[in-house]
């Protein structure tokens, strides 16, 4: 089980979020897959999305030529429904289908007090790790897009 923490701030986007680059060698071992489950509570300054798919994924990066690395967690939400009177699509054209989920991404760049509580899970399930943070502040951080 995680240890509980005092206090942590995530900073997330709705689009993009610069990674939060750490000193050292990437902690994740070498699996399939990089999908975890998420446990998330806490406060946030502005919008976020309460209905969170608890499978994510982990986005990792390192530089080549010194160690250091970045691990941005990735969530989906479901945000609304394409809509049921849509013009049909043109010949080879591809389209959503009327009544179907749209997602949406949520991006939170993982500090290092985060990355420590990332938990290896046994074979055998949907997900290879595990995270648990509870009482975290959650900030946004959405770029706002041009016009």
């Amino acid at each position: 089980m995680n240890t509980p923490i005092n206090h942590m701030t995530l900073h997330y986007s709705l689009n993009d979020i610069e990674p939060i680059w750490i000193t050292g060698e990437l902690p994740l071992g070498k699996t399939q897959t990089r999908k975890v489950k998420v446990k998330l509570s806490g406060t946030t300054n502005s919008y976020f999305p309460p209905a969170m798919l608890e499978i994510g994924d982990l986005l990792c990066g390192a530089r080549p030529h010194c160690p250091d690395y970045f691990i941005t967690l990735l969530l989906t939400y479901p945000y609304g429904t394409v809509p049921l009177n849509i013009a049909p699509p043109k010949e080879g054209f591809w389209s959503d289908i009327p009544g179907s989920t749209i997602y949406g991404q949520i991006r939170i760049a993982l500090p290092k007090e985060a990355v420590v509580l990332l938990r290896p899970v046994d074979g055998g399930s949907d997900y290879s790790y595990e995270l648990t943070l509870d009482n975290v502040t959650m900030e946004n951080k959405t770029k706002r897009q041009k016009v």
